[in-house]
């Protein structure tokens, strides 16, 4: 499904050392936690 392959695709970009590292900025500035991230499947998305 389409979706499903986006949200993975975007959550490996989350934890990848260079691609993620200003999204996961941005996640630690907003207070947002890990477990938060995870159980809301929060990953950064591409900007036009």
């Amino acid at each position: 499904d389409a979706n499903a392959f986006g949200q993975e695709y975007f959550r490996r970009s989350l934890v990848d050392p260079g691609a993620g590292k200003a999204a996961r900025a941005m996640i630690e500035r907003r207070g947002i936690s890990p477990e938060m991230v995870e159980a809301f499947g929060i990953s950064p998305s591409i900007s036009p």
